[in-house]
């Protein structure tokens, strides 16, 4: 079975779109937003995908396996659906996540950071790690992989929706295939913005033998069209990103059992 999974996931990553040179047009940029994969003033809405884990409220009103944009609870793409989008920014964050026997906060996130010589980028780096907060609380310490994604639109989404995407846990290896994929993007000569990228929304078993939903992306096309105004938000993003101003909009649920897998995880 290990084997026969492998086998297509190298068959699929082998039918992906052949990535072309940049254009002279093009080589301004220089591949810019790819230069540093492994490394906030903006308050950004998260592209979540709903779990057998996730409220009652949520399945019965979108389904699992569907991808919603939080807190707003918007349809993106139904269970094993897709969407289609532009990567804007990408890097790297930490983060404390709420003990499972804490109920003083609605919010699943104690403590974020983009400190990569911080403590949670430290103690994040053993596997199952955990903090101590609060009144004896032990929350879990993850590593997460964001991308600030430009929305094509689809479902109840306006093109042009700005909105995070953030691989932890189970999805950790997804998000490093999609770092890859743009970094090798960025080789030939395009900034991490020109892709446009198909996200289908796939089931991964994690560690405790449970199906976790990710959006696993595939690139789609890269063109210079519209370069300028991505670009333009790009830089808006940089800048939030260097003052390490960009925050996820709060909400309520915890969308991914926490499994304690992390960049270790094979």
């Amino acid at each position: 079975m290990a084997k026969q999974k492998a086998l297509a996931t190298r068959n699929e990553e082998e039918t992906q779109l052949a990535i072309p040179d940049a254009p002279t047009a093009v080589q301004a940029y220089k591949g810019e937003g790819t230069e540093d994969l492994a490394s906030g003033g903006i308050d950004l809405p998260l592209v979540s995908i709903v779990q057998a884990e996730s409220g009652r409220g949520r399945k019965e009103d979108f389904g699992e396996g569907s991808a919603i944009l939080v807190p707003d609870d918007l349809l993106i793409c139904d269970v094993e659906g897709d969407f289609s989008a532009s990567v804007i920014h990408a890097h790297k964050s930490w983060g404390l996540w709420r003990d499972i026997n804490d109920k003083s906060s609605p919010f699943p996130m104690v403590e974020q950071s983009y400190d990569e010589n911080g403590e949670l980028a430290r103690l994040s780096k053993t596997f199952g790690s955990k903090k101590s907060y609060g009144d004896n609380f032990n929350g879990s310490v993850f590593e997460h992989l964001d991308f600030v994604l430009m929305l094509d639109g689809g479902g109840d989404i306006a093109p042009g929706t700005i909105a995070l995407l953030r691989y932890k846990s189970t999805g950790y290896k997804v998000g490093r295939k999609l770092r890859q994929l743009l970094s090798r993007c960025g080789q030939r000569g395009w900034p991490i913005y020109a892709p446009t990228l198909k996200f289908v929304i796939k089931p991964i078993t994690n560690s405790l033998n449970k199906d976790n939903y990710h959006p696993v992306a595939t690139l789609q096309t890269v063109s210079q069209d519209g370069l300028e105004d991505k670009r333009k938000k790009f830089q808006d993003i940089d800048r939030a990103w260097k003052d390490r101003k960009i925050t996820m909009k709060e909400h309520s649920e915890v969308d991914e059992i926490t499994d304690g897998m992390g960049p270790d995880d094979e």
